[in-house]
């Protein structure tokens, strides 16, 4: 059976959410781009690399900061394009790693893309981790999956290698938008997407119609591996070894109901060998090195996202209203009105920026040259409806304590995107004739 004859999973939320932007929002088969200036910035150490780009650390003596500097490798170009188009239309989101430039490399057919620094991966304070630490870490990414589902984007690529976390401050960043796609329901997307151990049950068998719940199952493995002190929780030798691995966990049943559902078919031979598994409860990854970190909640909330049938799994909304969230939600809530009121500098400028001189605080946060990011005719601005992320009333269980800053939330974000359009940041209008 082709991927064209399968049944698509059906989004519960967000389904047609590209329909709210012009059709050149998601546009990338070209992206013209004037580039920054390399000699702006001072390159540093590796920070690591990988199939499709090495990072390394940087500088910009102009703004005397830090910066991470991504070395594109040989690849199609319209996948660089959807890189950019991707970044340049999330900037500003919450729990979201910002574009800053991009640049020519000398002696190279590809440019290197200049991103804020969000500091120290995840993967290296795995360890330390206490449940606290753990709950916001979930939470926060949740919100920086929410602010991508919102705008018909999926990350496809969450783990702890792409997120950067701050044990003191609590800030996190998600990274690395190289495998992210825009959201179109019933297209067929690719299966070569996301790591190996993160790789959701439908990726595994091949199938291309899948929807905003892969970022879900994702996250709930990198969860799953947080909680049990167990890195990689689905340890897979390869991507066949992978789908044995979930299904000795997980079970054998549900995995052929997804099959049947979705109009799945795999070889006679790999069905057989993936039969029988009556599966495990999470309870034997129990220990002493993780009972701390495992509670009746946490249980629950991995049974809801580590679920074969994606239509079933918790949607972003559904998984920061579980009860596992509770014991955080109003330091949650505080922290995104936190970084609103340390933001309403950036939102006050945009208010009369239109794509130039822009103040020094705007460079470091949304371009250092806004002119290095595509240029496009602008759509009217005011006329433009903008999706708004979850806002701390709904974030808690306490909603009345903040309901008096839901306006204020609310209109923070309109005017953000919209003077962000304005100032010629983000790419939501047509594409002028070159």
């Amino acid at each position: 059976m082709t991927a064209q004859e399968h049944l698509p999973v059906r989004p519960k939320v967000n389904m047609h959410a590209l329909a709210q932007f012009p059709p050149s929002y998601a546009f990338h088969d070209t992206l013209p781009c004037v580039y920054g200036r390399q000699d702006d910035y001072e390159i540093g150490r590796k920070l690591g690399y990988g199939k499709y780009s090495d990072v390394f650390e940087g500088y910009c003596p102009e703004t005397d900061s830090s910066v991470v500097i991504k070395i594109l490798k040989p690849v199609r170009k319209k996948k660089i394009c959807r890189e950019i188009k991707i970044l340049s239309n999330l900037i500003g989101g919450p729990n979201c790693i910002n574009l800053l430039d991009v640049v020519p490399v000398h002696g190279s057919d590809y440019p290197a893309l200049i991103m804020e620094h969000g500091g120290l991966s995840l993967a290296h304070s795995l360890p330390q981790l206490d449940s606290q630490s753990i709950r916001i870490i979930i939470f926060q990414t949740l919100r920086a999956l929410d602010w991508l589902h919102i705008h018909g984007i999926i990350h496809r690529d969450t783990k702890p290698g792409n997120i950067t976390y701050d044990l003191t401050t609590h800030k996190l960043h998600l990274l690395d938008y190289g495998l992210a796609e825009f959201y179109s329901y019933g297209t067929t997307l690719h299966h070569r997407v996301a790591s190996r151990h993160f790789k959701s049950p439908e990726l595994l068998v091949g199938y291309q119609l899948y929807d905003y719940s892969l970022d879900i199952w994702s996250l709930g493995a990198m969860a799953a591996g947080m909680i049990f002190r167990r890195n990689p929780f689905f340890r897979g030798t390869n991507n066949v070894n992978q789908l044995d691995k979930i299904v000795e966990i997980l079970g054998s049943a549900k995995l052929f109901d997804l099959l049947d559902k979705y109009g799945i078919k795999l070889p006679q031979a790999r069905a057989a060998e993936l039969r029988g598994y009556d599966g495990m409860s999470f309870d034997v990854f129990l220990n002493n090195d993780n009972q701390h970190l495992v509670c009746e909640q946490a249980l629950d909330f991995l049974k809801k996202v580590l679920v074969y049938d994606p239509e079933e799994r918790l949607t972003v909304r559904e998984a920061i209203a579980h009860p596992y969230f509770d014991p955080i939600r109003e330091q949650m809530a505080d922290l995104a009105i936190k970084d609103i009121k340390a933001s309403k500098k950036l939102r006050d400028s945009l208010m009369s920026a239109q794509g130039k001189d822009l103040p020094p605080h705007i460079e470091g946060i949304i371009g250092l040259h806004p002119s290095s990011l595509p240029t496009w005719k602008v759509a009217d601005p005011d006329k433009q409806d903008f999706p708004i992320p979850i806002s701390p009333s709904e974030m808690t269980n306490n909603p009345q304590k903040y309901d008096e800053f839901t306006e204020e939330w609310n209109e923070y974000w309109v005017t953000l995107q919209r003077n962000i359009l304005k100032a010629g940041m983000a790419t939501y209008g047509e594409q002028i004739d070159e």
